[in-house]
């Protein structure tokens, strides 16, 4: 059986597994009740998709020491637990915010990834969180020899992501596009130059790949899980207006200062080396997926609406 952690989230909801688990079910900071719903249900595989998440905007939603603390917790009880249970497949969620500053600009690889250095401190719980797990799970590794280890992902975005301002970038794009539509605004205005470019992974591509890493057992040390597709985020926003249909000027303020500028690109050869050729979905079709979605889902809460108005 495959378990996912943290199920009702964005990474979670668009994995594909046995069993899904959220945080209003089992509570991940409590070891006593994650270790007895482990030795209940003895999942062979577990994927823990669980914990804080910040982004640039949302990052002073959380004191850096409420993030860093209750991403460890979770992470250290799930792999105490399922080393004492004797579980033999573990994937841990790790993300590319834990690179040191000094590489940005750079095309990152694993190595980069564990020579430590300073993170970025406008993230600094989240980042230092995603890099110490790293380490709790290979010393896990190295004592017991079971099959744990971490995926390092880039900048993930596709269907069921959370719709607001403040989340992840391309997740915000799409929130105020369809805030526009809904209002009939002749423009969106982003903040930021939007010229800083990233390397973009199609969420549902996580599914096969998850699979091929949890199978091979030769695998050590974290990998970074992203595709080789670059482009910016103004390539990106004209990508989400074409497909959300919005017929109004895209704007950005150009006032950097507000926004990550600089350009964070990692390089994804060792991801390929250990599970094969790997199609990714392209930026393009993966955005207009994206919007499909979300535009089904729009409707669908319209219908729900014209079906059961409210009452005056």
């Amino acid at each position: 059986m495959k378990l996912i952690l943290g199920g009702n989230g964005f990474i979670g909801r668009n994995l594909v597994g046995d069993m899904k688990i959220g945080r209003s079910t089992l509570d991940l900071t409590n070891y006593q009740k994650l270790f007895e719903f482990l030795k209940h249900h003895k999942p062979e595989t577990v994927i823990n998709c669980a914990g804080l998440h910040t982004s640039f905007v949302s990052a002073n939603n959380y004191e850096h020491s409420q993030v860093l603390f209750r991403n460890l917790r979770i992470d250290m009880n799930l792999l105490e637990a399922a080393r004492n249970l004797s579980i033999p497949n573990v994937l841990l969620i790790s993300s590319t915010t834990a690179f040191s500053t000094k590489f940005s600009g750079l095309e990152m690889t694993e190595e980069e990834f564990v020579s430590g250095g300073e993170v970025d401190n406008r993230f600094f719980g989240y980042a230092q969180s995603k890099r110490i797990q790293v380490e709790l799970c290979k010393s896990v590794q190295l004592d017991t020899g079971l099959n744990y280890k971490s995926a390092v992902l880039g900048n993930i975005y596709g269907p069921y992501n959370h719709l607001a301002k403040n989340s992840t970038a391309v997740a915000s794009i799409f929130y105020q596009v369809s805030l526009a539509i809904q209002n009939r605004e002749t423009s969106v205005r982003f903040f930021g130059n939007g010229l800083m470019k990233r390397n973009w992974t199609y969420v549902e591509d996580l599914n096969e790949i998850f699979d091929r890493l949890i199978v091979n057992t030769n695998i050590k040390n974290p990998v970074i899980v992203s595709s080789m597709e670059i482009c910016d985020l103004r390539t990106i926003a004209s990508l989400v207006k074409n497909y959300m249909g919005y017929q109004g000027e895209i704007q950005f303020d150009n006032e950097s200062v507000r926004n990550p500028s600089e350009d964070k690109l990692v390089n994804n050869s060792k991801l390929i080396e250990l599970v094969g050729n790997f199609s990714f979905t392209k930026i393009e079709r993966g955005i207009e997926k994206t919007a499909l979605n979300l535009l089904g889902s729009i409707q669908l809460s319209q219908n729900k609406r014209s079906r059961h108005p409210n009452p005056s």
